[in-house]
């Protein structure tokens, strides 16, 4: 008869979510907005036990990270509790769970913790040990190993018992595999180490990104549940994989099952034709409505708009905010522009305000590009033309532009 396991990691239910949730624009959010963003990483957790209650999950394994421990302890506290809930509503369902504890999370920092756990929940030691059990006339042993400190620097899959015959085998593990430069080397190890036990699946932690790194055997990291923050690893769909095993030594069935209520994304805006920003706002409707959106994530979305010359000058915050105003379902916490701008020549040729700029040059000894945004903050040292004649004009722009000039480049404005 076929096991049923969810697998998860990095759960990190005590994490504040990066990238500008707690800057200065939070009051433009809406109760609701704040309410999940405060409360994603715990979310996911209830997404776990609905799919433990609808898919009939026999057992679920922990890689690590259950916890982050970077927050004030009130945070902290709150996430054990709900932890805890989440155990005991496990337990009436009847799964069975198993924990390897990470380097977030070493054994000492929950010793104390988990005598509030129910029965149906196991962490492993610091040294790797066996775990044999029965689920509906079948024998499963889960194997695994938790973290001591959170330095972890052994090799611990390098001492992994044997897999049981005639036996479901399951390992679990917080590790880095094949010491990826991308992440801390907590616990390393390598695939053929790995593999080589023989494992029906091995679940793996500590790897945010969710990656299979051998069929047969299975060896799996799930990711995180949560995605945390925008760099790339986080940027994707995050959950939980579900594995069915149909019988010891054969191939695992896996599916991977979203549990993430807030997302990621970074969105690039090519508006090559924009004369104003009403061009730039239509093109971004029309970005969002071709993405598809799903309307149950809440997206975070970091846009780099690409604008043709400069035509008209757009402040980053400004833009932001206004296409904030119009959002659904995806908040834009950072955008990046980028102007083709035309060469110093074109612009003298085409531009009265360049070639008053230029013609005041001429007589400096500077040899500068300005162009794009330093249109504005040069232009208020120039007087205008009703201030007074044209030669005391042309001799005040050379005083003016000179020393103005001189104090932006001293600033790094320029």
């Amino acid at each position: 008869m076929a096991i049923k396991l969810l697998h998860c990691a990095d759960l990190h239910l005590d994490a504040v979510l990066g990238d500008g949730i707690n800057a200065g624009y939070i009051d433009e959010l809406s109760p609701e907005e704040r309410s999940i963003l405060r409360d994603s990483p715990i979310l996911a957790l209830k997404s776990i036990s609905n799919i433990c209650a609808t898919q009939d999950i026999d057992l679920v394994v922990i890689a690590g990270d259950i916890f982050d421990r970077k927050e004030n302890t009130a945070v902290i506290k709150s996430a054990q509790i709900k932890f805890t809930s989440f155990l005991h509503e496990l337990d009436r369902l009847g799964t069975k769970v198993f924990i390897a504890l990470g380097n977030h999370d070493p054994l000492s920092t929950i010793a104390e913790l988990k005598k509030s756990w129910p029965n149906n929940t196991h962490v492993f030691a610091t040294s790797p040990e066996t775990i044999n059990l029965e689920i509906r006339g079948e024998r499963v042993a889960i194997h695994g190993a938790s973290f001591a400190t959170n330095d972890e620097s052994r090799d611990l899959a390098s001492i992994f018992p044997n897999k049981v015959s005639s036996t479901y085998n399951v390992g679990v593990l917080h590790t880095n595999v094949n010491s990826d430069s991308n992440h801390k080397n907590y616990a390393p190890s390598s695939v053929p180490t790995l593999t080589s036990l023989g494992y029906d699946y091995f679940a793996l932690g500590h790897i945010h990104k969710r990656e299979v790194i051998s069929d047969f055997p299975m060896v799996a990291y799930s990711g995180n549940s949560q995605g945390l923050s925008a760099k790339p690893s986080e940027q994707e769909p995050k959950g939980c994989i579900v594995a069915t095993l149909n019988q010891p030594g054969s191939s695992v069935e896996t599916t991977f099952e979203t549990t993430d209520n807030v997302r990621y994304i970074t969105i690039d805006l090519s508006c090559p034709d924009a004369t104003g920003f009403e061009d730039i706002i239509e093109s971004y409707d029309d970005k969002i409505r071709e993405l598809n959106l799903d309307s149950s994530i809440l997206y975070l979305v970091r846009l780099n708009i690409s604008l043709p010359d400069i035509g008209f000058f757009i402040d980053e915050d400004t833009a932001r905010y206004q296409l904030n105003e119009m959002r659904s379902n995806a908040i834009i916490t950072k955008v990046k522009l980028s102007q083709s701008l035309d060469s110093w020549e074109k612009l003298v040729e085409n531009e009265d305000f360049f070639a008053r700029i230029n013609e005041a040059l001429l007589r400096t000894d500077f040899d500068i590009d300005i162009y794009g945004d330093k249109q504005q903050k040069i232009e208020q040292f120039l007087p205008s033309e009703a201030e007074s004649s044209v030669e005391d004009q042309r001799n005040q722009v050379i005083e003016t532009l000179v020393g103005a000039y001189s104090e932006l480049r001293n600033k790094g404005n320029v």
